[in-house]
């Protein structure tokens, strides 16, 4: 129902040396649980819903934790699938450490929402 391929990130070639060291770039292939990398059936992306609008970061790890309580049957390709380019204009980049920054609030409000559910199924997933 739901495929994942890998990602890999590099740094955008306008970048000086100060925002290389400064922007974390991870090296080599690495599993993309990611948005971007997903490729699901109509039906499955339906039977989770739609991505909360609510959250400004966050929105698909709420997505994917309702999909995995509902066991969306998943699998992750060896391939390839997304190349992230890093650049000073990444909205994480540009948000972080400001006024509008709500990313780590919107992390918490996630997992609670996660663990309310889990707690009103008494801890168990929805059968398929």
């Amino acid at each position: 129902d739901l495929v994942f391929g890998h990602i890999t990130h590099f740094h955008s070639p306008d970048l000086g040396q100060h925002e290389r060291e400064r922007f974390l770039c991870p090296a080599g292939k690495m599993p993309g649980y990611h948005a971007g990398t997903m490729l699901i059936r109509r039906e499955a992306f339906l039977s989770v819903g739609l991505f909360n609008p609510r959250y400004q970061a966050g929105e698909f790890l709420d997505w994917y934790s309702r999909a995995k309580e509902k066991r969306v049957r998943e699998v992750i390709l060896p391939d390839v699938v997304m190349k992230r380019r890093i650049h000073s204009s990444n909205l994480g980049i540009l948000k972080r450490n400001t006024q509008t920054d709500n990313t780590d609030a919107d992390y918490v409000r996630v997992l609670k929402a996660a663990l309310d559910r889990r707690r009103k199924n008494n801890g168990q997933c929805e059968t398929p």
